[in-house]
């Protein structure tokens, strides 16, 4: 869809998108512990967003669906910062997995990243050298679901090089980074550049985590030198992005037509583009039947093990609505699925998706609650980790994408758990099952 009027608008949306940040900043204002904080930066993403979601109305006369999507989104927003932690000490962040557990699972989990590089990749799909279009082909890879996995993998091996104490395991998580950069890059999304910025953000959040829980002053002054080294290079990484992005959106075909402000625009504040699509194509979603929010969520596996439904999230659906080409729906890029749009396709209540997002709300942040005080991490935590903690608004963004990676991922950490173990009772002594 064409979302080139939000460039006529840019300063205007900016201006709008930073007073929205401000009030969703004051909201989670004793949760956030410093700048780093994924609920500060994805904050400040969700808030452009909405901003371009609020400057259509000024063209467009709209139905209540594009009201309700509004409603639901502010409400996961409000409930996200009811149910979320206060700025309190915790204890400072730290693997709590023995050597071999831990050297086990980051070669495991790098060794993953390396076949995606390959198989997905050099020997299938690079998209920085064919075209951000060509994105839509990862579909038909060798392995489409560790593709999908990928930069989630990605992140987990960051967690282990930032918290683990054993050097050879830091030195195997840091290639995995590297090359979960250069799968990223190669990958071909507009925002491929800006990840490598999530990698100091993160570093610079947990760091700032072991700061603030710190009791030595001789931990804490550490802390804070790491802290300002990882700014340095962040500031400069991100002045070389800036200089290079204009001629990376031009090699992916992202920065032609518009201009480069275009590109901008649309990246910046036309991230509930599925909710533009119900608002000039006029859609009551209320109203919709035959749509079932398991068909999205479980796709891989119905379409693996029974049948193949017809739309394998809302955004494809929707852009159904607007094009009237079913193939063209189902094999090319799609916009997000928003977790309101689906609820509200799926049963037609206001009311009853009012209360699904509060609930899904309470979970994902009494989560991000439980897992932000805990000082002994496991494996299985890195995991929800960087699902919940790292993505706090992923699911109301995508709910599609988020569920479908939660348990892709999950079945992965289940298979590396059980292997693990398994290899622990070739030994002597006691075969226990334990949770790593």
């Amino acid at each position: 869809m064409d979302m080139s009027y939000l460039a006529s608008s840019f300063y205007q949306l900016a201006l709008l998108g930073c007073a929205i940040y401000a009030a969703i900043y004051l909201l989670f204002r004793r949760s956030i512990v410093s700048f780093s904080d994924p609920l500060n930066y994805n904050a400040l993403i969700i808030a452009f967003y909405l901003a371009g979601a609020l400057v259509l109305p000024s063209s467009h006369i709209l139905n209540l669906s594009y009201i309700y999507v509004l409603i639901l989104i502010a409400l996961y927003i409000i409930a996200g910062a009811f149910f979320s932690h206060r700025r309190l000490p915790n204890r400072v962040p730290q693997l709590g997995v023995d050597r071999t557990t831990q050297l086990l699972f980051t070669a495991a989990l790098t060794g993953l990243i390396v076949v995606n590089l390959i198989a997905n990749q050099v020997f299938g799909v690079m998209a920085l050298f064919e075209g951000t279009q060509a994105r839509a082909a990862y579909g038909s890879v060798i392995s489409p679901s560790l593709y999908l996995l990928s930069p989630f993998l990605g992140i987990m091996v960051l967690l282990v090089f930032i918290l683990t104490e054993v050097k050879p395991v830091r030195r195997l998580a840091g290639v995995g980074v590297c090359v979960s950069i250069v799968s990223t890059i190669l990958g071909g999304s507009k925002s491929a550049l800006f990840s490598i910025l999530l990698i100091f953000l993160i570093a610079d959040y947990v760091l700032n985590l072991k700061r603030n829980a710190s009791t030595s002053s001789v931990e804490m002054l550490a802390c804070t030198k790491q802290i300002k080294r990882i700014r340095r290079s962040g500031l400069t990484v991100a002045a070389a992005i800036a200089i290079v992005l204009p001629a990376y959106l031009s090699l992916i075909g992202a920065g032609s037509g518009g201009g480069g402000l275009e590109a901008l625009a649309v990246r910046l504040f036309g991230g509930f583009d599925d909710l533009a699509i119900i608002g000039v194509k006029n859609i009551d979603i209320t109203t919709i039947h035959g749509i079932n929010i398991s068909d999205f969520y479980f796709y891989p596996l119905i379409k693996k093990f029974a049948y193949t439904p017809e739309f394998q999230s809302s955004g494809s659906y929707l852009i159904y609505l607007l094009s009237g080409d079913y193939e063209f729906a189902t094999s090319g890029l799609n916009p997000n699925s928003s977790l309101a749009i689906e609820l509200l396709i799926s049963n037609g209540s206001i009311v009853i998706s009012s209360i699904l997002v509060t609930l899904v709300a309470a979970v994902v942040f009494r989560l991000r609650r439980s897992l932000i005080a805990r000082p002994k991490l496991r494996m299985f935590d890195l995991v929800l980790w960087t699902l919940v903690v790292i993505g706090p608004f992923s699911v109301i963004l995508d709910g599609t994408y988020f569920v479908i990676t939660s348990y892709t991922l999950l079945g992965i950490y289940a298979a590396l758990n059980i292997s693990i173990n398994a290899l622990s009772w070739l030994g002597p002594g006691r075969k226990l099952f334990r949770l790593l």
